[in-house]
């Protein structure tokens, strides 16, 4: 983990993700921001990964512009079978706000790391 200190945030960067595994991050009142800050309590978070890659909606093992196309194609009915995979950013909903996610892992605007 890491502090990105321009944006106050903590960044959880494990090597590699299992696929459909649950994962716990705790926090303990050790935990200390760089600036002196420490948690008053501790903070536990958990995850479950739904594919191997994020952004990696149609299962290849690669984030592309298959992705996107899979992402149009469960929008506009024509195909279902990545309904599950396709709520790339997570709101429950398969919209263009995920084919944006998705471009935005193409163009390195993004990345797959969790933020806690």
């Amino acid at each position: 983990m890491r502090w990105e200190d321009s944006n106050y945030r903590l960044v959880f960067e494990p090597v590699a993700y299992e696929i459909n595994t649950l994962y716990t991050v705790t926090l303990d009142t050790s935990a200390e921001h760089c600036g002196g800050l420490k948690l008053q309590e501790p903070f536990t978070l958990q995850f479950k990964t739904k594919s191997g890659i994020y952004g990696d909606v149609n299962g290849d093992g690669f984030v592309t512009s298959a992705d996107v196309t899979a992402i149009y194609d469960v929008i506009l009915g024509i195909d279902n079978s990545f309904q599950s995979t396709a709520d790339v950013n997570g709101d429950g909903y398969v919209t263009s706000a995920d084919v944006t996610a998705v471009y935005d892992i193409l163009t390195g605007i993004a990345s797959t790391t969790f933020l806690i």
